[in-house]
């Protein structure tokens, strides 16, 4: 999939993230690509590695409303009588699945149970996330509620 995502001009490295994040769907990858999913999704396995590593989550509440916000603005910008709420929240929603993947991904690289148990706490709490934003629950309290969570279940693997 890399290969035909270069033969359409994509440069290596992001034609290689979209490979990995769309797990498989060039159509996807390429909508990936096109609407700056991509190089977010990479920023976001970099912070999700830095919390993992034991790092205080500072600043991911306003990461992911940024990203909701900018994945909104090209869903508009295709559809000028589309909801920007709903867009944000679908922005939002495809995060936290990039995320979930993320925690999966290592889940099958670890065999220590208790990182396990942790991972799966992560995306639990991911779950309940999911579940909020589409309850309509206030968007920042979503994401605090998460941060606080993924601290929480992540803390342990730091003492």
């Amino acid at each position: 999939m890399r290969k035909q995502l270069e033969k359409r001009k994509i440069d290596r490295q992001t034609a290689q993230d979209a490979t990995a994040f769309s797990e498989g769907s060039l159509g996807l990858a390429l909508k990936w690509i096109s609407d700056g999913v991509v190089p977010r999704a990479a920023d976001l396995v970099h912070q999700l590695d830095s919390l993992v590593a034991g790092h205080s989550p500072d600043g991911l509440e306003v990461w992911f409303k940024a990203a909701a916000e900018e994945y909104a603005e090209k869903q508009l910008k295709r559809d000028e009588l589309a909801s920007k709420d709903q867009a944000t929240r679908e922005g939002l929603a495809l995060y936290l699945r990039l995320a979930a993947t993320y925690f999966r991904t290592r889940m099958q690289a670890s065999t220590d149970p208790a990182e396990l148990e942790r991972l799966c706490g992560a995306i639990d709490a991911i779950a309940k996330a999911e579940n909020y934003l589409w309850c309509n629950v206030n968007i920042p309290l979503i994401f605090q509620q998460l941060t606080l969570a993924w601290e929480r279940e992540l803390a342990s693997a730091r003492t």
